[in-house]
């Protein structure tokens, strides 16, 4: 049961802002979970009560660590926050309610961060199709809540017929209605859960209809990585390194070092002299990896055909016409 936060709450906030390190924090750890966590957690708890009966929600709740590969310099978050969402992959693309402590204060609401373009198109498609039942919604909520539904614009709006759906057609991102409130007597009592509880409710039906489509998904359910397939992994060998293996680029990189300009030969792919090909066969002067090379038109040097006949050993560059020894 959630029984507000204390003035402890606001201290150990401040606490690790300005001593974020793991000595302070283990120093602290006991404050942290009990005027933190364990009230935020039972708030998120009285908060998920409408969405028992609705399938496909979710509760969570924020750790206070930091990914060290993302923040390396800083290990513990200054906030903790609790989401409200459907099982997506993820949580930026789609919409949630949120609430979010931190120094200054609590904030809560609904909230789309970053939609997909995709998801952006086939919103506008959808309130074209029907918008009175689009701002029938709008209208209604923001009526309840008393405050306008926000968002990120493009630059260059989307061209639109309807000038009532003008200004969504122009939302990009960070589509929100949101509340903040600083830290006071009315913030340490129970009274919280209560507010935060009716203004979620009053955002249900925001909520939901962005939720009646999904954002599609990716060509790979893994994630953004392909993984190689059967066909693929018998074709250039086995695992995940032979996937990753480029016969092209390895092959270039490893038999065009030659002695004379070399990353002239890397760059272009001409050879000085007869070389082995990367998939077999040879190459012959002035032939690259792409066909056999322009004719170049070679300079008269008296000198440098002296040297041919004298030394024996030499060769003319194909990108220069020039005879230079070898």
């Amino acid at each position: 049961m959630f029984t507000g936060y204390s003035p402890e709450t606001v201290d150990f906030l401040w606490g690790i802002r300005m001593n974020n390190n793991r000595d302070w924090f283990m120093e602290n750890k006991p404050n942290y979970v009990k005027y933190l966590f364990e009230p935020t957690k039972a708030l998120g708890q009285h908060l998920f009560r409408p969405f028992l009966d609705k399938p496909g929600n979710l509760l969570k709740v924020s750790r206070i660590y930091k990914d060290a590969r993302m923040h390396p310099t800083v290990p513990y978050k200054e906030s903790l926050w609790i989401c409200i969402r459907q099982d997506v992959e993820w949580w930026a693309e789609n919409p949630c309610l949120y609430f979010e402590i931190n120094p200054e204060g609590v904030h809560y609401g609904f909230f789309i961060w970053k939609p997909r373009t995709a998801t952006l198109e086939d919103f506008r498609r959808r309130i074209a199709a029907k918008p009175d039942e689009f701002l029938s919604m709008v209208r209604s909520v923001e009526e309840a809540v008393g405050q306008k539904i926000e968002a990120e614009l493009y630059k260059r709006p989307k061209p639109c017929d309807n000038p009532d759906l003008a200004p969504y057609f122009a939302w990009k991102g960070q589509i929100g209605c949101t509340r903040s409130e600083e830290f006071s007597e009315a913030t340490f009592g129970p009274e919280l859960a209560d507010r935060v509880l009716d203004f979620f409710e009053k955002l249900i039906p925001l909520y939901e209809y962005f939720n009646k489509w999904k954002v599609e998904e990716k060509a790979f359910p893994w994630g953004k990585v392909a993984r190689p397939s059967e066909e693929r992994k018998k074709r250039v060998g086995s695992g995940m390194r032979a996937e990753r293996f480029n016969p092209v680029r390895r092959n270039r990189r490893s038999s065009l070092k030659v002695s004379v300009r070399p990353k002239m030969y890397r760059k272009t792919g001409y050879l000085p002299h007869s070389t082995p090909a990367p998939f077999g066969g040879t190459l012959s002067p002035g032939e690259g990896l792409l066909g056999a090379a322009a004719p170049v038109q070679k300079k008269e040097n008296s000198h440098e055909k002296d040297n041919l006949y004298r030394h024996g050993h030499s060769h003319c560059d194909p990108h220069d016409g020039n005879w230079h020894r070898l």
